[in-house]
């Protein structure tokens, strides 16, 4: 249950922040800076809470957080296991643009 409500708090949050970014391009009015910096310190805080969650989810029930937060294998240990003559392609993509890595 605190799990979903940290994650529900950071989805608003997230989405008040991009509402209030879209409101400042737009209504360069002085409350829009004030209430954008409220929104990211809250924001920054919440992520803060929710990082400290799994951590200690990881200590008490490791088998569950390993499912809600998997640990992410380092693509050089993915590497090492593919056989010779095997391409090995990494994507990063973002809002604007998508890479791939060979």
């Amino acid at each position: 249950m605190r799990e979903q409500d940290l994650r529900r708090r950071i989805g608003e949050l997230t989405h008040d922040l991009e509402n209030a970014d879209a409101a400042d391009q737009t209504l360069r009015g002085s409350d829009a800076p004030l209430s954008a910096g409220t929104t990211r310190e809250t924001l920054v805080r919440a992520q803060e809470a929710y990082a400290d969650f799994l951590l200690e989810a990881r200590e008490r029930a490791p088998r569950h957080a390993a499912l809600v937060s998997p640990e992410i294998a380092a693509w050089q240990s993915i590497a090492r296991r593919l056989p010779p003559q095997t391409a090995f392609i990494e994507y990063l993509a973002s809002d604007s643009a998508t890479l791939v890595l060979s």
